[in-house]
């Protein structure tokens, strides 16, 4: 395993989330941004027994390597790919594909991070509209071959079953 850049203060909170995981079964969302932090976080929760399924890796989508997201989805933690819209269609489309490509569809979540207000930026910024996801990339998903039982485990099933509250013990 590679030295993880995680720090003192965020081992325990990776601590504190697998104890409050083991007490209210909520899943653990962590905004990590290397698969090497992802690696670290994972093994906290093994060290508590907490299941993998019970982590989900926010904006995997900006460790540059694939082969680490795949890493992490093969040992069953859910892999979320935010900021979907019109500057990263490729990249999103891409690992959507791979993860599909490696079976791990069942652990995807897709999330656009839109809206945004940046104070001190004129009119508050650039705002990114609430249905790119649904009006540009599900149309390019159907157009790279995914069946509509996919589009719905990837919009409506994967949600719903990350968002159920169950203890997870390894």
């Amino acid at each position: 395993m590679d030295s993880a850049p995680l720090s003192e203060i965020d081992a325990k909170l990776v601590q504190a989330a697998a104890l409050t995981h083991l007490s209210t079964g909520l899943k653990i969302a962590a905004h990590t941004t290397t698969g090497r932090a992802a690696r670290q976080e994972l093994e906290i929760l093994r060290n508590y027994k907490v299941k993998s399924s019970a982590w989900i890796w926010v904006h995997a989508q900006a460790e540059p390597e694939l082969s680490a997201i795949l890493e992490i989805a093969r040992q069953g933690a859910w892999i979320s790919l935010d900021g979907v819209g019109e500057k990263s269609f490729d990249l999103h489309l891409n690992l959507v594909k791979a993860l599909r490509g490696e079976g791990c569809l069942s652990q995807l979540l897709l999330s656009q991070d839109s809206g945004w207000y940046h104070v001190g930026e004129p009119g508050g910024g650039e705002f990114r509209p609430f249905d790119w996801l649904f009006t540009e990339f599900v149309p390019a998903l159907r157009r790279e071959g995914l069946p509509e039982p996919e589009i719905r485990q990837l919009l409506i099933d994967n949600p719903r079953r990350v968002l159920t509250s169950a203890i997870q013990r390894a």
